[in-house]
């Protein structure tokens, strides 16, 4: 097999930066289990930012807590690391999938199927319906 030459990281110079072109899959995950801690979209769009710079850039986190997320946004510098990473768009595809129908329904089956696995939740069951 050829062995790969890594062309991973791109240079910033507007910012000092360098950006890595790929997150990995570990990365993604993280980032899409931060974004569904809550329902507004601003919450979310900004964890979503601010851990793409974290894992994507060599900022370093101590640097990143230097700024609000609104002076690295209005810099420009988010829209420029998300327009060098090749892979950016699994992010959405990602948040997607967690969150479709299909997701849900294997979701709350497994809940259904712990709840009556549980002896407790049979009782209370039993209970329920006049046993």
């Amino acid at each position: 097999m050829k062995e790969f030459q890594s062309k991973s990281l791109i240079y910033l110079e507007d910012y000092d930066v360098n950006v890595n072109r790929y997150l990995t899959y570990a990365q993604i995950q993280k980032i899409i289990e931060a974004a569904n801690v809550q329902n507004s979209w601003a919450f979310r769009q900004q964890n979503i930012d601010m851990l793409v710079l974290l894992y994507a850039t060599d900022i370093g986190k101590e640097n990143l807590e230097k700024f609000t997320h609104d002076e690295l946004l209005e810099s420009g510098l988010i829209d420029a690391v998300f327009r060098n990473i090749k892979n950016i768009y699994q992010i959405e595809e990602g948040l997607r999938y967690t969150e479709s129908i299909e997701q849900a329904i294997v979701k709350i089956a497994q809940q259904v199927t712990n709840f009556l696995s549980d002896n407790e939740g049979l009782k209370k069951l039993d209970k329920s319906i006049g046993k």
